[in-house]
């Protein structure tokens, strides 16, 4: 939980996990940042090193959620696919206002 709040005061929202995996003591041993969430809002594989350098920023205590939140904006599109069989479209985009 100690890597989740740190995260938190740099703008990210992870949760603790446990894996298997050597534990850590007093602590969880893993972080679940909710990956079909961000690719729900249209983050590619090309935000990755992005992505990787603003969570080790954070991870080391950097103050920059300020720029987290502003990257945010730049992901406004919510992208919905489903495979079809509940009658979903594939590909409907809702834009946020």
């Amino acid at each position: 939980m100690a890597a989740s709040k740190t995260l938190r005061c740099a703008g990210f929202l992870a949760f603790g996990i446990g894996l298997p995996a050597p534990e850590v003591k007093g602590d969880m041993n893993g972080l679940r940042f909710g990956t079909p969430e961000l690719v729900r809002w249209g983050m590619t594989s090309q935000d990755n090193d992005r992505l990787s350098a603003l969570i080790t920023s954070g991870l080391e205590g950097a103050d920059i959620a300020a720029e987290v939140a502003e990257w945010r904006q730049s992901f406004q599109n919510c992208i919905l696919c489903t495979d079809g069989t509940l009658g979903a479209v594939h590909g409907a985009f809702v834009t946020l206002a």
